[in-house]
């Protein structure tokens, strides 16, 4: 019981915002892969979003990530990332140039793979989408 308190601990002294958004990073993947919501409504689709008004997949696409066998260290290295980056830009503790703050606001959603072609995505998501590379 006190390994669980010790890990509440941590996650309510996470700042406001990046616990919320490290808490969808882990839960987003977790639905699409054991398959509760189909990747297919988590990744952004431009047409979806503006003309079928889908307003949900910016911010879900912002919080998915295809976990898979081939890509379960990366999504560990990106939630490591967005802990560490995020807390710091959040407290003020981040030590740097003025203008990299502004950097690192624009960074973020790049190592959470947002907006990433479907094809970058894994060979599960594009065979699901039918998207292909036209590359």
């Amino acid at each position: 019981i006190a390994k669980m308190s010790d890990i509440g601990d941590w996650f309510k002294s996470i700042p406001f915002i990046t616990r919320y958004w490290f808490a969808g990073s882990i839960l987003v993947p977790l639905i699409g892969k054991l398959g509760i919501i189909s990747p297919v409504y988590l990744v952004l689709w431009p047409d979806a979003f503006i003309n079928k008004f889908q307003i949900w997949r910016p911010i879900s696409s912002t919080l998915y990530f295809p976990v898979g066998p081939g890509t379960g260290f990366l999504y560990l290295v990106n939630l490591y990332f967005l802990y560490q980056y995020s807390t710091r830009l959040e407290t003020g503790t981040a030590s740097s140039p003025a203008g990299e703050g502004g950097y690192l606001d624009l960074e973020l959603p790049h190592l959470a793979g947002d907006m990433q072609p479907m094809s970058r995505l894994g060979p599960g998501v594009a065979d699901i989408t039918g998207a292909r590379d036209s590359s």
